[in-house]
Formats: structure tokens, sequence, C-alpha cells
């Protein structure tokens, strides 16, 4: 059974995925660097930003913020008939292109076990 705050956490996600792939859905921008007024192009562009953060403090959103470029990036990638635009198979994807290190990434991971938050809920 899925809680309530797990719904909240999904409908959250979707809704910041959905706005932060407007641009490339609209064919106004080729990839997520390109969106501007995106709240995931703050994110990449700037350390330090007045938007709500992605981790371990009781204040971040339960999600890491390289778990979350990477979920957009891949969705962008998604071809739909409904929708004009989306991120080209030859474009690079960003998690690489910003240069993510895979064993910090394994250390993200466990510490996001660590603190509480799961991905799936057991």
């Amino acid at each position: 059974m899925i809680t309530v705050f797990a719904k909240q956490k999904k409908w959250l996600l979707y809704a910041a995925v959905r706005v932060d792939l407007n641009p490339i859905r609209s064919a106004m921008a080729k990839d997520l660097k390109g969106s501007d007024f995106t709240s995931i192009k703050e994110r990449i562009e700037n350390q330090s930003t007045w938007l709500s953060g992605f981790g371990k403090d009781l204040s971040d959103l339960p999600f890491y913020l390289s778990s979350y470029i990477d979920l957009v990036d891949e969705t962008g990638r998604c071809i739909r008939d409904d929708k004009r635009g989306f991120i080209s198979e030859k474009t690079v994807k960003l998690i690489d292109e910003i240069g993510i290190n895979p064993d910090a990434w394994l250390d993200e991971l466990k510490g996001f076990k660590s603190i509480g938050f799961y991905s799936y809920h057991p």
C-alpha cells in the first residue's frame, strides 16, 4: 500500500519534471541546458540557488539532484506523438556532460537509504 507521503512525493516529482520539460516538449529548446526559465537550468548553472534543495536536510526534497537530472533527461528523450519536441538521442546525456562521478553516485544512493528515504516504499 502506498502511503500518502509517497503519493505526495510522486506528484511533486511529476509536476517538477513536467514543468522542466515544457520547453523541450514545445520544441522551444533542444536540451535541458537550453531550457530558459526552468528550475533544472537554474540548478545546473548555479550551485547556490533560492530553489528548494535535493538531498539529506529536512527541508530538502527527498531526491538527489543527480537522480532528478537523469530522470528529466531520460524522460525528455522519449518521443511522444502528442508533443512537438524531444531531446535527441545524439545529444550527450546531461549527467555525463556535467561529470557526475559513478563512485559519488553510489555514495549518494547509500546515503539516501541511510537517512530514511526510499525510492520505493518497502
